[in-house]
């Protein structure tokens, strides 16, 4: 008999009770939703996570669908990433003398805000070692656009989605007893009135929206140490929270070039192809300089 996965309830209520990068608040109740037919996923069919690809010197590492630091078969059901996954492959493509250059390819909405400066900060000290892009497809959104911030060159597709730039939380509050009649009741020890604020006062939304402002902060500083900017000019020139599409995200500055996927690939393997077959030149007519002195000193010798 089949095993199904009754862990994904629980799961799903923590992702609605925290901060998140996504592009819109639906996206969140759309994952919720999901608990209705939590019961029929099957752990022994979780899809497998996306791999790197390796192809003439350019390493392709995918970034898709909802970004959470961590792997799942959940995360995998919903065509998700971890980016424990995506460090790993960067450190992998880093460490692989084949590989020239380095895309992390970027088509997600956001996700977890979780791992996202120290992620950055790996990715910066990467592209001082190896050429590293970030390629934008669909959307490079919040969650995404921060990751995408940790190359050295982001490029987009003429019609990519970026921006979202800012913190959400959806959280709720019971208002009424549920099918069986009951009302669900939380009560904090006396000194930890903010650990379980409400959020339909004044003093609970602020207090959640402290929260969100401080990781927003650390957003808006790396976003704008990537683009050259300052942190108050990312706030108010990219968005305020919305979303730019291709050549108009370019002009604002949030993007270095707008090129189909094909070309930009095709572009960087030509380029990896050119640098090994100079390479080889260089070390073919540096052996045979190593010869010719080799004969000559001998010569010498000789005589």
């Amino acid at each position: 008999m089949t095993k199904t996965t009754p862990k994904i309830k629980p799961f799903l209520h923590l992702i609605a009770d925290q901060p998140l990068l996504a592009a819109r608040p639906e996206f969140v109740q759309a994952l919720l939703h999901l608990e209705a037919a939590a019961e029929d996923l099957d752990e022994a069919r979780a899809p497998p996570r996306r791999q790197m690809k390796s192809e003439r010197g350019v390493a392709s590492i995918p970034v898709m669908g909802y970004l959470m630091p961590t792997d799942s078969r959940f995360l995998r059901y919903v065509g998700g990433t971890a980016l424990e996954n995506v460090a790993r492959d960067l450190s992998t493509a880093l460490a692989d003398k084949e590989v020239r250059e380095i895309v992390l390819h970027i088509d997600s909405g956001g996700g977890s805000p979780h791992g996202l400066p120290g992620f950055t900060a790996m990715a910066r000290e990467a592209a001082r070692q190896k050429p590293l892009y970030a390629f934008i497809g669909g959307m490079g959104c919040s969650a995404a656009y921060w990751v995408a911030c940790g190359a050295s060159r982001i490029v987009i597709e003429p019609t990519a989605i970026l921006g979202s730039i800012g913190v959400l939380m959806a959280t709720a509050k019971q208002i009424e007893p549920d099918m069986y009649g009951e009302m669900g009741v939380t009560i904090t020890s006396s000194n930890a009135p903010n650990k379980s604020p409400d959020p339909t006062t004044d003093a609970g939304s602020a207090e959640l929206r402290a929260a969100l402002d401080e990781i927003e902060r650390l957003f808006l500083q790396d976003v704008a140490a990537a683009r050259g900017l300052a942190p108050e000019a990312v706030a108010t020139q990219f968005g305020q929270g919305g979303v730019r599409v291709g050549k108009a995200a370019a002009a604002l500055g949030m993007a270095d070039a707008v090129q189909s996927y094909a070309s930009f690939m095709a572009e960087r393997r030509a380029v990896t192809s050119a640098g090994a077959a100079a390479g080889s030149v260089s070390l073919g007519r540096a052996r045979a300089e190593f010869a010719a002195l080799q004969l000559a000193q001998l010569r010498q010798i000789r005589h």
